[in-house]
């Protein structure tokens, strides 16, 4: 997923920014990513994201209702892909909004 953010011409994002933008994908994924995962582990975190499953339309529809939400941003750009396993092709999925329009 990508997400690209624009706030006000001549305001600074908050300082805070990066930790909202990576809050907002992880809470509307199917599950967190983890770049390291012990094979105990693993069994709860396939089957939490296999309890919550999130189609690429969802994720960004989603990710676009929280930051449509975020006083400091005025325009975004939502993508999603999906690498799919057994489709010959990928599954992808996209929004630009702008709050001035």
């Amino acid at each position: 997923m990508r997400i690209q953010v624009q706030g006000e011409p001549g305001d600074a994002l908050p300082g805070y920014w990066k930790e909202e933008l990576l809050n907002v994908a992880e809470s509307n994924a199917s599950s967190c990513l983890y770049p390291v995962l012990k094979r105990p582990d693993e069994k709860r975190v396939t089957e939490r994201a296999y309890e919550n499953p999130r189609f690429v339309e969802d994720i960004v529809r989603l990710v676009a209702a929280d930051l449509y939400e975020k006083h400091w941003v005025r325009k975004f750009k939502v993508d999603c892909r999906n690498e799919e396993s057994i489709h010959q092709h990928d599954a992808v999925a996209r929004i630009v909004y702008d709050k001035s329009r």
